[in-house]
């Protein structure tokens, strides 16, 4: 199938006088084709994405919060067209047990990065541009389960190595996340729930940041 978008963008930023009034037309595609063998099912796709500036990179107001280190928008920017490729497995049991495996390439072409520059004065300034090629390859993992009439169980996790590359640069690496969810019933309409998840560091074309980030939490309902 495809899908027609029209998408109109008008902007009035007072304080520096400057207007935002973009509009264009994208025609999205997508094909997907599947077949079943008793309880797997396999899939290949292909889609179009498109990923519309968020307002702050379109806000072309000058954040001056750190003097050295100066931020803006771009009111021009053009909105990413993403290529999605993906290779699928599903398994399920009579159980309730299923497990989601995919393999999937995408591809950036007009990919929108932050790109700092210094001026004569030493001061960094910060803005975003389509400037770079952004390239992904990974792997996702989704599991749901139910190891008796009272408690559920779902858990993912995703590894992917991701390439961006543009005029003057390059960066390139790993990231990945897990996350584990869990919710038991108890007697007299009690609930407890439970919830989990880890994530790598953040990866741009000037930058990498390499902490690890997790969360956690418990919850009792009735």
């Amino acid at each position: 199938g495809a899908r027609l978008e029209h998408t109109e963008i008008r902007g009035n930023f007072i304080t520096n006088g400057t207007r935002i009034n973009s509009q264009y037309n994208n025609l999205i595609p997508s094909i997907t084709l599947s077949k079943g063998v008793n309880t797997h099912n396999f899939k290949v796709s292909y889609t179009q994405r498109i990923t519309r500036p968020l307002i702050w990179f379109l806000n072309p107001w000058v954040n001056r919060a750190d003097p050295k280190a100066i931020t803006t928008g771009t009111p021009t920017l053009e909105p990413e067209l993403n290529h999605a490729t993906e290779i699928g497995h599903n398994f399920s049991t009579k159980s309730g047990t299923m497990l989601n495996t995919a393999l999937y390439w995408r591809l950036t072409d007009n990919a929108i990065e932050y790109i700092s520059r210094m001026d004569t004065g030493g001061i960094s300034i910060s803005q975003p541009q389509n400037i770079a090629r952004r390239a992904t390859y990974g792997v996702n993992m989704n599991i749901n389960a139910k190891p008796n009439k009272d408690w559920n169980l779902n858990g993912s996790g995703d590894l992917r190595y991701m390439d961006i590359v543009a005029p003057a640069q390059k960066n390139s690496g790993w990231m990945w996340n897990f996350n584990l969810n869990t919710t038991y019933k108890l007697p007299k309409e009690y609930t407890l729930q439970g919830y989990s998840g880890i994530h790598s560091g953040w990866l741009g074309l000037q930058r990498t940041i390499t902490s690890i980030g997790y969360w956690y939490g418990l919850t009792v309902k009735k």
